[in-house]
């Protein structure tokens, strides 16, 4: 029975472990969620670590959670997770318990006990694939955060080297446009 009970405290250390060591930080994207129930959405969201606890903020808003706002929290080092929502068309108001389960370096699980979905799989969105600049100095930005008074809006941008006279190295915004 001793061994049992420290193969039960090892696995659960290790397992306590992994998740305190992986770093979740950065844009991540799902194709599971609803909100409204019924409504599908492709979730996107900003991970942010303060300390022990990592905060995920919607870029794409939508009626339960606007753009800008917290959508879930998880502490690593009380494995303790807790997210945002709220009716459609109202401020994210009710917390709820929910689950981190890190598959790996570019993608988890959140849980969600009582939601229509029940599990979002997220996946990570590269940096290293995130800007292209092209033989001719264009710049192509897939994915940018433009803040404003009212919340964040996820941008692409494509902007337009333009030679000079004086050496110095300069772009002017070409075209750009909202992410869905």
């Amino acid at each position: 029975m001793k061994n049992k009970y420290f193969l039960i405290c090892f696995l659960y250390f290790a397992i306590f472990q992994a998740h305190a060591s992986e770093d979740i930080s950065g844009i991540w994207t799902s194709s599971d969620y609803q909100c409204p129930a019924g409504v599908e959405h492709t979730e996107k969201i900003k991970i942010e670590k303060h300390g022990s606890v990592y905060t995920a903020i919607k870029l794409i808003g939508d009626d339960c959670v606007p753009t800008g706002y917290v959508t879930f929290f998880y502490d690593i080092n009380t494995d303790n997770c807790r997210g945002l929502a709220g009716q459609p068309f109202g401020s994210p108001s009710t917390l709820f318990a929910c689950q981190i389960t890190i598959v790996d370096e570019d993608s988890f699980v959140l849980s969600i006990p009582f939601s229509a979905e029940g599990t979002l799989v997220f996946k990570k969105i590269s940096p290293l694939e995130t800007v292209t600049i092209a033989p001719n100095l264009n710049i192509n930005i897939p994915h940018v955060d433009y803040t404003f008074p009212d919340g964040t809006q996820n941008l692409w941008v494509n902007l337009q080297f333009v030679p000079s006279n004086d050496g110095r190295l300069m772009w002017q915004l070409n075209n750009y446009g909202i992410n869905p």
